[in-house]
């Protein structure tokens, strides 16, 4: 039984795809990646940075600022 062209060319693509997972870890994906929710840590309160104005807010998920007033996503990288 042989192939068309066009089907033996579909076949190649389908194989030769590159998995997803290797586009994501170069940033070429084209499905958007989940964010995986931060949790508050109390250890963060006795951290050098973070001590004196960093508490666990209203929602236990969230950190808050003492100095704004505000409650905050706690993404330890992005509170620095």
């Amino acid at each position: 039984m042989s192939m068309s062209s066009s089907e033996s060319d579909t076949e190649v693509n389908i194989r030769c795809a590159t998995p997803e997972y290797k586009k994501r870890r170069r940033g070429e994906s084209s499905q958007k990646q989940k964010h995986r929710a931060q949790n508050y840590r109390i250890e963060w309160e006795s951290m050098p940075d973070f001590k004196g104005w960093l508490s666990v807010g209203k929602d236990i998920k969230k950190a808050h600022c003492r100095a704004c007033d505000i409650d905050l996503n706690p993404k330890k990288r992005k509170l620095t």
